[in-house]
């Protein structure tokens, strides 16, 4: 980067994974991330929402998986080689978001995130910080705490 480059570029740079479901491409804070893994058996909880999947035990730790699919309103498709549950901290609870596969880190800085447009992804519009434009690909950013307030609300003692 020559010194005309750093003087003009103030933007702190952040880091998201990308993941991918369907055609779209969404993209949630690195430093969200835990872990990410393999699908497991996943045991089903009774009155759940339709969109969790249920409860895996990691380590001797129960996590409530949801299923991103079904909870961007997306039809299901069946768990894959690329399949990953991304384990994600949300309000000082930890969540797995099953996806299609996962995509790659981008590193981008807060100029480049450009507001939302009005359409975007339908129901989860009010979920989605912005958007990284690369190349002719849009990459949807998620806000996981907005996503996920629902299911990790205080009476939510089932998960």
């Amino acid at each position: 980067m020559n010194s005309s480059q750093e003087r003009t570029s103030t933007g702190e740079i952040n880091q998201w994974v990308s993941f991918i479901l369907g055609d779209e491409i969404y993209a949630i804070d690195v430093m969200k991330i835990q872990e990410v893994l393999r699908p497991v058996e996943i045991t089903p909880v009774a009155g759940s929402p339709h969109y969790v999947m249920g409860v895996i035990n990691l380590r001797g730790s129960v996590i409530t998986v949801i299923d991103a699919r079904k909870r961007f309103n997306l039809m299901p498709i069946d768990i894959t080689d690329d399949t990953r549950i991304l384990l994600v901290e949300v309000k000082k609870q930890v969540v797995g978001v099953l996806v299609d596969s996962i995509g790659e880190v981008l590193q981008v800085s807060q100029e480049q995130i450009e507001p939302a447009p009005n359409m975007v992804s339908g129901d989860i519009s009010g979920n989605i910080l912005g958007v990284i434009t690369r190349g002719d690909v849009l990459v949807e950013i998620i806000d996981l705490d907005k996503l996920l307030a629902e299911e990790l609300s205080p009476s939510d003692d089932v998960f």
